[in-house]
């Protein structure tokens, strides 16, 4: 007995937990068999409500096929008929009643707010929350426009105490107003709010500033953005970018930029738009402020700020554009950037900044071909053509294979500041690459020209035959090639074999006009001018200066003075090349009457003296 008790005793800590677990087990089998014996529980069993009691009675889902197929379809007239037919005994789904509602807009409007709304108050239950239901046609109304039948139809809703409304049917409700401008309803509705405390939400609030910005509110929308940020939500940065947007339209930015920047949370994208008007108008005070208020609400201008800033300063401030480039290389920008800075740099002849960017690539390694070439511009804008062919000894240093357009660029430049050696480097390299234009050709020929190496310009017209069928261009370039050496005879008989396939024009005729000048056959040139009036080209301004510039040079002003009343008889009017010409001919000895000529040739001619100081200074020292 006594060891019993002491078995007893040890366990008594532990009874209670055997009794529970006991008693689970117990529960647990009762309740998988269905039945609790004795004390007389029943089986359960699922409960049916009557259908006018579900919280959600089943739609048909034959209707609902139907209503979906006909919407896809837009048969409108089918759809009301199909849901006028059999809504009766089910409450409408919300997606299904939102292609109902677009339905009775194309085909019974008037009838839409009192049809729904008793189709909604005959399967009412009061705990139902009504943005179920009611929200999808006040959308479907809203982004129509048509706020008079959606505030109908809101009146026909159940306001009783009990009807259960949200923020997502007023955010529609007063979205819609805001989107009509109807101001004057939005606030009615927002004292409504209030009344029921509530608080219009994040979401309604973007609907009316949307609904503003659409019909250009700019004062109502500055308002609203204030009180948006007063209530603790953070504005949409669409916001603050349209706002701008519709305010700088309105010529009224300025009034609003500083209450916004000291109490509104100035986006990445309303910075861009306001830059963007700073720079069009060229207001570097206005931008100046801009980057004052990026530079408080920012530890470092971001990226595509910076990248605007750079670019206005540029032509404004160049010593700010630099600072910021610099400052903002951590950034490592992007060879887009890079290359359109330089582009800007070429258009505006800033070659220390366009040096600095050379730096900072370099440093970088991160010199591209695009940025070779963007810089080979700069130095060609600003007329700098011995650093421009300097950069192709970087480009191969750098292991950088040039394309044909560079390749075409370079002799350009070479030819341009006698780089000789370079141009005949180039033309061998241009000469192998497997697909050349008609361009490179050209250059080709015009680099042999250069060097008066006329066999080798016709060489490479013959490679460029055997190609491509030459243009009228590149026989006047061959023509050009002939005429600056010198060589008349081949300048003939490509005249000539040009004639005979159609290849010539004004330009042709004027090139020859040089050549044959510039080898003092006067004869000739005359001769030619009387072939260019029966082949249909008759002489242009250009033919009839040169002849002038000719005689007098020769010395012969009588004949000079025959050529400028045949060109005015021909109906060309002497331009400031014509009474230059003729200007330069009072330094020396004159026949009584010459300079009287002269002068009365200025005053026909209509030439703005003023504004030509070459032909201005050639009057002052002859008068």
């Amino acid at each position: 007995m006594a060891h019993v008790l002491t078995i007893s005793g040890d366990m008594f800590p532990h009874w209670t937990e055997i009794v529970f677990t006991v008693f689970f087990l117990l529960g647990f089998l009762l309740l998988r068999t269905g039945r609790l014996g004795k004390f007389g529980a029943v089986k359960s069993k699922k409960i049916n409500y009557p259908i006018a009691q579900k919280p959600f009675p089943d739609f048909s889902e034959k209707l609902r096929t139907k209503i979906e197929e006909e919407a896809t379809a837009e048969n409108w007239l089918n759809v009301l008929k199909a849901w006028r037919k059999e809504h009766d005994d089910a409450l409408t789904p919300k997606d299904v009643l939102r292609p109902v509602a677009r339905a009775f807009l194309e085909v019974d409007p008037d009838a839409l707010a009192k049809e729904i709304a008793s189709h909604l108050k005959r399967h009412w239950q009061p705990q139902w929350h009504w943005k179920a239901v009611a929200l999808p046609v006040l959308d479907v109304l809203a982004r129509a426009g048509e706020t008079s039948l959606m505030e109908e139809f809101w009146q026909k809703l159940p306001h009783e105490k009990g009807a259960k409304y949200s923020h997502r049917l007023y955010d529609v409700l007063i979205g819609g107003f805001a989107s009509a401008g109807q101001v004057d309803k939005v606030k009615h509705y927002e004292g409504v709010i209030r009344r029921q405390r509530l608080r219009l939400s994040a979401r309604g609030f973007s609907l009316v500033i949307k609904g503003y910005l659409k019909n250009r509110f700019v004062d109502e929308v500055f308002e609203k953005l204030l009180e948006m940020r007063k209530s603790g939500y953070e504005i949409p940065s669409f916001a603050m970018a349209q706002f701008f947007r519709v305010s700088s339209e309105a010529g009224r930015s300025e009034e609003f930029v500083d209450d916004a920047m000291e109490n509104l949370e100035m986006s990445i994208e309303a910075y861009m738009v306001l830059l963007d008007e700073g720079g069009r108008a060229g207001n570097l005070a206005f931008v100046e402020k801009v980057e004052k208020s990026v530079r408080t609400a920012y530890t470092a201008v971001p990226p595509p700020l910076a990248e605007e800033f750079i670019k206005f300063y540029m032509t404004r401030c160049q010593e700010k554009a630099i600072a910021m480039f610099k400052a903002g290389q951590r950034y490592e920008w992007s060879e887009m950037f890079v290359v359109r800075l330089l582009a800007r740099c070429a258009k505006n002849k800033f070659l220390i900044f366009a040096e600095e960017i050379m730096m900072y690539a370099q440093k970088s390694n991160a010199m591209t071909l695009s940025i070779y070439s963007a810089l080979m511009k700069v130095y060609a804008f600003s007329g700098l053509y011995e650093r421009a062919c300097d950069l192709y000894e970087d480009i191969q240093k750098d292991g950088i294979e040039p394309d044909s357009i560079m390749y075409g660029c370079l002799m350009k430049f070479a030819m341009e500041c006698g780089r000789t050696s370079l141009l005949n480097d180039l033309a061998a390299k241009v000469s192998q690459l497997s697909q050349l234009d008609i361009q490179h050709y050209m250059t080709m020929i015009r680099a042999a020209g250069s060097e008066h190496r006329v066999d080798r310009a016709f060489a490479i017209f013959e490679q460029l035959k055997k190609t491509i069928s030459p243009d009228i261009a590149a026989y006047n370039s061959l023509l050009d090639v002939c005429c600056r050496a010198g060589d008349m005879t081949k300048a003939k008989e490509l005249t000539e074999e040009m004639r005979q396939i159609g290849m010539v024009d004004s330009i042709t005729y004027n090139t020859l006009f040089k050549g044959l000048l510039d080898v003092g056959d006067m004869k000739a040139a005359r001769r030619l001018q009387q072939e260019m009036t029966e082949a249909g080209v008759p002489p242009n301004d250009v033919s009839h200066n040169c002849l002038i510039n000719a005689a007098v040079k020769a010395g012969n002003l009588s004949e000079a003075w025959e050529l400028v009343h045949a060109m005015e008889s021909h109906g060309i009017a002497p331009d400031r090349y014509t009474v230059s010409t003729m200007m330069k001919t009072l330094r020396k000895d004159t026949p009584p009457g010459h300079a009287q000529k002269c002068f009365d040739l200025l005053g026909r001619s209509g030439v703005e003296l003023c504004q030509d100081e070459i032909l201005l200074n050639i009057v002052l020292e002859t008068s």
